[in-house]
């Protein structure tokens, strides 16, 4: 199952694009969760102000990224979907230590036209 976690930029920042991306998500998988921490009241990744910096990397980002992660977990999905390019960059350095800290197995897909792509029949 997948879940769909709006980016802050997209959700308060950048205009409002909070239904868009869910109309995808209804179109290219067949399970998703809309966790009540959206749009409006989403978790930032944790990428946003210096975040990406190696040497913010441990401790403090993964710290951050707790929020987010643990909202992952309590909707039981195995895969987290967020189309912007800084969440795209964190969630691909904190995701392997969450994991390991959690005993869990939780897998970045990408944005949504990865998934797009996925679900391309030729």
């Amino acid at each position: 199952m997948y879940i769909y976690q709006d980016p802050d930029y997209y959700a308060r920042g950048g205009g409002d694009l909070t239904e868009e991306p869910r109309f995808i998500m209804n179109h290219v998988v067949k399970k998703w969760v809309d966790p009540e921490y959206s749009r409006g009241k989403t978790w930032c990744c944790g990428g946003q102000g210096g975040m990406l910096a190696d040497e913010m990397l441990p401790p403090l980002a993964i710290q951050y990224a707790r929020l987010w992660y643990e909202d992952v977990l309590k909707h039981g999905a195995q895969w987290v979907v967020r189309p912007c390019s800084i969440c795209k960059a964190q969630l691909s350095h904190v995701v392997p230590h969450l994991n390991k800290m959690y005993g869990k197995e939780i897998k970045y897909s990408g944005g949504l036209m990865d998934l797009v792509y996925r679900a391309l029949v030729v």
